[in-house]
């Protein structure tokens, strides 16, 4: 077991469930494998080692590990003004000037003002994932 980074998890965490995006120190890791396990912790002591070839998870008081792979080109930013939920076209404009549009129908409302986005790649499309909101929407970049 090869140890590579050792650091906690930004923000709250839930435990994991499929695909799950994890900011750990400054970098950003998926989940790579469907499975589910709920825990809440804030800032949880976090550690990413690699076994055979594969790179895994590992949280404190969470049992067992999961497998992850790490990404890049995740877009941080912040809705630029109040956020309520997505509901088929939804068009989410961030405080860096991009403006985003949900392309696949879901309708989820939670309101929050200025949420933190996490925007990121995932087989082939960007998921935008918001601040608070357990679920993740396909989006595509419009400016």
């Amino acid at each position: 077991m090869n140890i590579i980074l050792e650091s906690h998890i930004n923000g709250a965490f839930y435990g994991w469930s499929n695909k799950t995006l994890f900011k750990i120190g400054n970098q950003f890791w998926i989940q790579a494998r469907n499975q589910n396990s709920y825990m809440y912790s804030f800032q949880p002591k976090a550690k990413i080692f690699e076994k055979g070839g594969n790179y895994f998870l590992e949280v404190e008081r969470m049992k067992g590990s999961i497998e992850v792979k790490k990404v890049g080109n995740v877009v941080e930013s912040q809705i630029e003004d109040a956020f309520k939920g997505w509901d088929g076209k939804t068009e989410f404009s961030l405080t860096n000037g991009q403006i985003w549009q949900q392309v696949e129908y879901s309708y989820m409302y939670h309101y929050a003002y200025r949420p933190n986005v996490l925007i990121y790649p995932d087989s082939g499309e960007y998921r935008l994932k918001v601040d608070g909101v357990k679920d993740t929407i396909s989006v595509r970049k419009v400016r």
